[in-house]
């Protein structure tokens, strides 16, 4: 059976849309006449090899929210046809139109280099230079966020790690498209100022950069992916995958909210309308799944009781006077620091709790230990002090910072690569014991693996 259709994907920009003009005649002459032109594909009709001049052009009047088969459009077309060339295909501002011939036969359809340049550029930074910029400042405030209140809790989850470094592909990925939109936005004004004609580009070059782009965007949403799945292995809640629906409900609804704009003929007001309802609607669903996710994680997994299978200090431990009325216990872990968990004990009079971090190297423990102590130094309403190494021996410990807040003591350890953050009132237990129950703690810690 003969193949009737090819499809080619294609995510170039506008600052590509002159190369197809070169490749459109190459595949023609190969048999392939260029049917039908999407924002991600390319489908071509099988016909007889013949020789064709192409010519993909902007029509400035094309908005967003504008139906592309509008006057504008057809009277634009209409015109094109009239001075000898044959409309084949658009996609929002993207026009397809063919000729055959000489060069010297057929009637440009622009005849003005400047016109012409311009409203690339324009087109340029509307639609690209602009989208840029904006991911450039969100990734900046991302940034300052995550180092700012994060710091070095980054280590302590899967999904903060590989978010970090996709975000870093995301980021090479902009900056290298950008670096290429404004090389192109410079030789169009040159090319307007001195009226030439408008600046050639290869369709394999173009081809070869976005090829680049797009790996760099799709190894930065296998990073996103990744930890996600990490964290979900690890026994995190499903409902960390919410703030993940906002993108996947989002592109959904913008491929819809384009078939509703390219296949029915609506004003650009209603048009803009049907937008601004869509997104309002998708807000609300996502703020109602938002909800019910954080119900999930507070509500549904505080009643789970999880068995304790690792060494733990517990009020037995420490004192005979109190019997706890509720416990906690929760593992946590990631590729920086396999093994974290926490564990507590509350009662009508005190609570003892206590935190374990045991990362892969020294180097991540100490920067753990070092953030811990700098955030207890920053709180004004705690003293602290450093224990020396006599002091910091009686707790099993390499190096220890004791803090005090009222009646409540804090205790940060660290011992080899291992980190233990204690917690306990000392008006009802003895500060004693608790070193008694810490030196056995390093021992049963010890043997876990």
């Amino acid at each position: 059976m003969k193949i009737k259709y090819k499809h080619q994907l294609y995510m170039g920009s506008i600052s590509d849309m002159k190369s197809l003009e070169e490749h459109f005649s190459k595949m023609a002459e190969r048999g392939w006449m260029i049917d039908k032109i999407g924002a991600v594909n390319h489908r071509y009709r099988a016909a007889e090899p013949c020789k064709k001049r192409f010519f993909v052009d902007l029509l400035p009047s094309i908005g967003t929210f504008d139906y592309p088969d509008n006057d504008d459009a057809k009277s634009y077309r209409q015109i094109c046809e009239e001075s000898g060339w044959t409309f084949i295909s658009a996609n929002g501002q993207f026009h397809v139109f063919c000729a055959e011939g000489d060069e010297n036969e057929i009637t440009p359809i622009h005849t003005d280099n400047k016109i012409q340049a311009k409203l690339h550029i324009k087109a340029i930074v509307k639609f690209e230079l602009l989208t840029y910029i904006y991911c450039l400042v969100m990734f900046s405030i991302f940034a300052f966020l995550q180092f700012r209140f994060t710091g070095y809790d980054i280590y302590l989850s899967n999904m903060a790690i590989f978010s970090l470094f996709g975000w870093m592909f995301f980021l090479l990925g902009v900056l290298w498209s950008l670096t290429f939109v404004l090389v192109r936005i410079f030789k169009l004004a040159k090319a307007a100022k001195e009226d030439l004609p408008m600046p050639k580009i290869s369709y394999r070059s173009a081809k070869a950069r976005t090829g680049v782009q797009l790996t760099l965007f799709a190894i930065a949403i296998t990073f996103f992916f990744g930890g996600m799945v990490l964290e979900i292995a690890g026994g995190m809640s499903l409902a960390i995958i919410s703030p993940s629906l906002a993108c996947i409900v989002g592109t959904f609804v913008g491929f819809w909210i384009r078939r509703q704009i390219n296949t029915k003929e609506r004003t650009r007001k209603q048009n803009r309308n049907l937008f601004i309802g869509a997104m309002a609607i998708m807000v609300v669903v996502l703020m109602v799944l938002s909800v019910f996710s954080m119900y999930l994680i507070f509500t549904l997994e505080e009643n789970a009781a999880k068995p304790v299978k690792l060494p733990v200090i517990t009020l037995s431990d420490v004192t005979e006077a109190m019997t706890p009325n509720n416990t906690y216990y929760d593992v946590f872990g990631s590729i920086a620091v396999p093994l974290h968990y926490s564990y507590g004990e509350t009662t009508n009079k005190s609570d003892l709790s206590m935190e374990v971090f045991r990362p892969i190297n020294k180097k991540i423990a100490q920067d753990l230990f070092n953030h811990y102590a700098k955030m207890i130094e920053s709180d004004d309403e705690m003293t602290y002090f450093h224990l020396g190494t006599r002091e910091a021996a009686l707790w099993g410990a390499d190096v220890a910072v004791e803090t005090a807040y009222g009646s409540n003591v804090g205790l940060l350890l660290m011992r080899d690569k291992t980190i233990l953050r204690v917690w306990f009132c000392n008006e009802c237990i003895e500060q004693e014991a608790v070193q008694q129950a810490v030196q056995s703690f390093w021992l049963e810690l010890a043997l876990v693996k």
